[in-house]
């Protein structure tokens, strides 16, 4: 009998005799922070409910074709063994809920399959249908899990389309009495540790995740404007290959999606681009991307330009970024302010306010922005 044969038949002998570990991993996840479109009360009530759905993957120890992995062809030449994954779902008795805390304990061992341990968990949480919400549940990948023996809390912030949510998740082997490790970054640009017990989220627009998700979906309800002539000044002597402006009203909020972009040419070699992308709420701007390209001219020295900034609820800007040729790169930030200052350098840009010039540029853009929007609303 070959070898290898010998080896698998081996292998699966000891996938059946194999004792099934009675270790657990003790899962805590605590719910500290609410963004988006999501009202607290949902979000306590998605947590009550009986559909909050912990699903645990196991992998095989061994992979052994056709049994505990399956072979893929690769390019130009060969293949590979993909391991054959195994799920299970928590019951809902099986999950303790205190306030906005779920805690639960999950075994390392696959008790159906033998030589199978404990690889991942996710949790799903029941959604209801709405603008930039994921259907039919929000699905969280939680980290990797902890070595044999020790204890770790993670901070997270989790954003998808138009919920945002932040924990704090703390992972312990029964068997251990390690003190909890925390794993979070000192200088995360999303989560900020206030203490053992209580971190810093990084804030948002309540309606910044419609940036990106209506720019890709439709939603009932929604409008779509176009300009007509005579085009407003900004875009004399452009040509505009696209332009939109999707309204769509969520509770009481008037929210606006505006693209454009305009060509135009300088010469038979001198190309210009101009590009606007930017979102709103009651009027006020929420996100924005400006950027401008030409190519073929005779001075490609500032080629591009870029500029993209967000804002938060009370009008406050949040992040802003600017590239402009051959000139240093702008890359201010609000959240990373409250970092350590062991966190910055002398040459960090995070920790320089915006020059007045970097000020009144984008200032400049907000108006035109606003301009281009009135001019869709006319017509």
């Amino acid at each position: 009998m070959p070898l290898r044969w010998l080896t698998t038949l081996g292998l699966m002998i000891g996938l059946q005799a194999a004792p099934v570990c009675a270790r657990t991993l003790d899962v805590e996840l605590d719910i500290q922070h609410i963004g988006g479109l999501l009202p607290a009360a949902e979000l306590d009530s998605m947590l009550a409910s009986p559909e909050v759905q912990i699903s645990v993957i196991y992998k095989p120890r061994w992979l052994i074709p056709g049994i505990t992995a399956r072979r893929e062809s690769t390019l130009p030449l060969g293949s590979k063994l993909l391991p054959i994954l195994q799920r299970s779902e928590l019951s809902p008795q099986q999950i303790a809920r205190r306030g906005r805390t779920l805690s639960f304990s999950v075994s390392e061992k696959n008790a159906e399959h033998r030589g199978y341990t404990l690889a991942n968990l996710q949790l799903f949480l029941p959604m209801a249908d709405g603008p930039g919400r994921p259907q039919p549940s929000l699905e969280i990948i939680l980290p990797e899990l902890p070595a044999s023996g020790q204890a770790q809390q993670h901070g997270l912030l989790t954003r998808t389309g138009s919920v945002e949510l932040g924990f704090r998740l703390r992972y312990r082997w029964s068997d251990s009495n390690a003190a909890i490790t925390q794993t979070s970054a000192l200088c995360s640009d999303t989560v900020q540790v206030i203490d053992n017990d209580h971190y810093r989220f990084r804030p948002s627009h309540s309606h910044a995740g419609l940036f990106s998700t209506l720019a890709a979906e439709s939603h009932n309800g929604q409008r779509s404007l176009q300009l007509a002539e005579p085009l407003p000044s900004e875009l004399h002597g452009w040509v505009v290959e696209r332009q939109q402006l999707v309204q769509l009203r969520i509770a009481e909020v008037q929210v606006e999606r505006l693209s454009l972009l305009a060509t135009r040419e300088a010469s038979a070699q001198c190309q210009h681009s101009l590009s606007y992308e930017a979102l709103f709420a009651d009027g006020q701007l929420v996100e924005m991307q400006r950027s401008g390209y030409h190519s073929g001219c005779a001075d490609d020295s500032s080629a591009s330009q870029w500029m993209a900034a967000s804002w938060l609820n009370d009008g406050s800007l949040a992040r802003l970024s600017s590239t402009h040729g051959q000139a240093p790169s702008i890359s201010w930030d609000a959240f990373a302010l409250g970092q350590p200052a062991r966190c910055h350098s002398a040459n960090s840009a995070p920790t320089r306010q915006p020059t007045p010039s970097q000020q009144q540029e984008l200032q400049a853009y907000v108006q035109t922005l606003q301009r281009l929007r009135q001019a869709f609303l006319d017509n």
